[in-house]
């Protein structure tokens, strides 16, 4: 996982979602490299898709959101 997406991670376990465009300002890169890091942390099940096409964005998996509950918590 690279910075960039690590960076997106804690967006979305912080605002409870994101969509690409806002990947892509808050990690300064091209909608092309802000797909791929999407893309990559899909396939990783780190994310996935919710809502309609066009007004949809990504949130934290289950299993993921999970593991960030569990160490805030014990914070």
């Amino acid at each position: 996982m690279n910075e960039r997406q690590k960076k997106a991670l804690e967006y979305i376990a912080e605002k409870g979602g994101i969509t690409t465009l806002k990947c892509m300002e808050l990690t300064n890169v091209s909608l092309k490299t802000a797909k791929r890091d999407i893309s990559d942390l899909k396939d990783k099940k780190s994310i996935r898709f919710v809502g309609a096409p066009k007004t949809g964005y990504y949130v934290l998996d289950d299993s993921v959101n999970d593991l960030v509950n569990d160490t805030t918590e014990g914070n």
